[in-house]
């Protein structure tokens, strides 16, 4: 399960993907900071006792690249929840609060971007920054954005 999102229109050029760009994501991670998470949660439909656990942890995730497979798991004192994905391809996901969603991740510009379509669609967009990791959450027809920026801790 692959938890954090936003909307992005998907384009069909094909980019040129730099190992360089992958490789800033590799490693560990831990989350540092989150703003308006809960927000995001009540609009994806997320009960109240999940979002009073998820805003509690503060995970560490583990990004391992080998080509366009990737696996990055998120480990903390709630749960460890895997995602192991290939870039460009729709896959089954069941996130950690329990909704079915078709989820792909793309690399574009540099950024890591993960789709999520289900009852309520979204899109997380990940960007490195020196040694941090943001993630900006959207949600269509939500004005609120969702940050949470994790450090490099390995």
């Amino acid at each position: 399960s692959c938890f954090v999102g936003c909307l992005v229109p998907f384009r069909t050029t094909t980019f040129l993907i730099s190992p360089k760009m992958a490789e800033a994501y590799k490693g560990k991670w831990k989350l540092t900071d989150s703003t308006n998470f809960d927000e995001y949660m009540k609009k994806l439909g997320v009960g109240f006792i999940t979002r009073k656990a998820g805003n509690t942890v503060k995970p560490v995730v583990t990004i391992i690249i080998d080509g366009d497979n990737w696996d990055m798991t998120s480990v903390s004192t709630f749960k460890t929840i895997p995602c192991k994905f290939t870039l460009n391809q729709e896959f089954d996901e069941t996130t950690p609060d329990g909704r079915h969603v078709k989820t792909t991740f793309r690399l574009e510009d540099g950024k890591l971007i993960q789709e999520q379509k289900g009852e309520v669609d979204s899109t997380m967009v990940r960007e490195i920054k020196g040694d941090k990791m943001i993630v900006t959450c959207t949600i269509p027809g939500w004005d609120g954005v969702c940050t949470r920026t994790y450090t490099k801790i390995g």
